[in-house]
């Protein structure tokens, strides 16, 4: 598994995240996963075939970018979202 930021500049202002660092097999696999996983407790992934489907981060992965920071510890088996930043209003 590896470690990747994610960030987004599509969606400004309040109630939305800018960033996050997830765990993934691949950049491909890290630009589906949704920050907001940190609080719903299990593994969200965006839906480019809805509208709005979360309105706090961008539905495709085309506007999302993706960044490797290196190789995670072996404890992570499985994606996950390590941290997210969001700009509450």
């Amino acid at each position: 598994m590896k470690l990747f930021l994610l960030s987004q500049s599509v969606i400004d202002g309040y109630d939305v995240y800018d960033s996050c660092v997830v765990v993934a097999e691949d950049a491909i696999d890290a630009s589906t996963i949704h920050p907001r996983s940190t609080w719903s407790g299990k593994l969200l992934r965006i839906n480019p075939d809805e509208t709005n489907f979360w309105p706090d981060w961008p539905n495709q992965s085309g506007d999302i970018s993706v960044k490797y920071l290196g190789e995670a510890a072996p404890s992570f088996t499985s994606p996950s979202v390590i941290c997210a930043s969001f700009n509450a209003g």
